[in-house]
Formats: structure tokens, sequence, C-alpha cells
């Protein structure tokens, strides 16, 4: 595992289960990503931590079927979720 110091001051901070949760993929597979770096964590009172910008990156660049289908299904996921996380956000319609 690698692990580093969040890039920014008070940046949120999320479970492994919430990305994965975000990145709709098991728990094992954030482990998986953590132990060959392709996502950074830091450890915090003995709990694995990743900042929401890793978190963010992750879920862009998660591995896809060869199909490339869901890789707009993943960004229009994402887009909503970006959405859904501004203060008084209005409902919008993802393409």
């Amino acid at each position: 595992m690698s692990f580093m110091i969040p890039p920014l001051p008070g940046e949120t901070l999320l479970s492994i289960a919430a990305v994965a949760d975000r990145a709709h993929c098991s728990r094992q597979a954030i482990y998986d990503a953590l132990r060959d770096g392709k996502i950074n964590g830091v450890l915090v009172a003995g709990r694995t931590l990743i900042a929401e910008s890793e978190a963010e990156h992750f879920i862009r660049h998660w591995p896809v079927r060869p199909n490339g289908k869901a890789v707009a299904e993943r960004w229009a996921e994402f887009r909503r979720w970006k959405v859904a996380q501004r203060p008084h956000a209005e409902p919008a319609e993802v393409a």
C-alpha cells in the first residue's frame, strides 16, 4: 500500500467502503488498487482513508469492459454525483 498526506488541508477523507460504493466496485478492488499504487491513501487511527480527490480520480479511471460502453456510463454517473455534491444543486440531466 502507498500512503500520502492528502493534497489539500481539510480535504474530505473517505473510507474504503465509501470509495467502493461510489466506484460501484468491491472493497477488495479498492484494497488492490491501494496495493498496486493506483490510488493513494492515508492511515488515520488505524483506518485507511482516501482523499476525495483521489477517489474522484480513481472513479474516472476505473477499468471498463473492452467494448468501452461502461466509459460513458461511468462518466455520466460521475457527473451526476458531482452535481449532487454542490450545495443547493438542482437535478441535472446528463446525456
